[in-house]
């Protein structure tokens, strides 16, 4: 780990997992501040916990010898699957059963996401935060110390 900023705010190089757990705590507290504001400062604090989110999951992604879009891809079938299942599913619901069609098209579209949603919490969490990363120096640069 180089300095506090790079640390929270860089995108390239490595972090263990202990850096990057330490990093999600700072980004809970961060997000944490942001429910308690408003208007364009609230805005502000919720892009930053947003940037330090993902610089600290590049950084792992690094140590893991994984670029930073396999994070990405990890939420890319969330907003796919939103749009061509649990969307449809909802209006078809409508269309045939009224409010009683709505509410089922979109409960059954809720469990659906709801299991996705864990699946991918799993990876994250397993790939992230629970498996170390190389050993050795990798094309995103050498181990992080300690």
């Amino acid at each position: 780990m180089r300095d506090p900023a790079h640390w929270l705010l860089g995108f390239d190089g490595r972090i263990g997992r202990r850096a990057f757990w330490l990093g999600l705590v700072i980004v809970a507290i961060v997000g944490s501040v942001d429910q308690a504001l408003s208007g364009v400062v609230k805005f502000a604090v919720g892009l930053l916990a947003l940037w330090m989110f993902w610089a600290l999951v590049a950084k792992r992604c690094h140590d893991r010898g994984r670029s930073a879009w396999a994070a990405v891809a990890w939420l890319a079938p969330h907003i796919v699957h939103w749009l061509i299942l649990v969307a449809p599913l909802a209006g078809v619901g409508a269309l045939a059963a009224g409010v009683f069609g709505l509410a089922a098209g979109l409960g059954l579209g809720a469990a659906i996401v709801g299991i996705w949603w864990l699946a991918g919490a799993v990876w994250f969490v397993a790939t992230l935060g629970v498996l170390s990363g190389d050993r050795a120096a990798n094309r995103f640069g050498a181990p992080p110390a300690a």
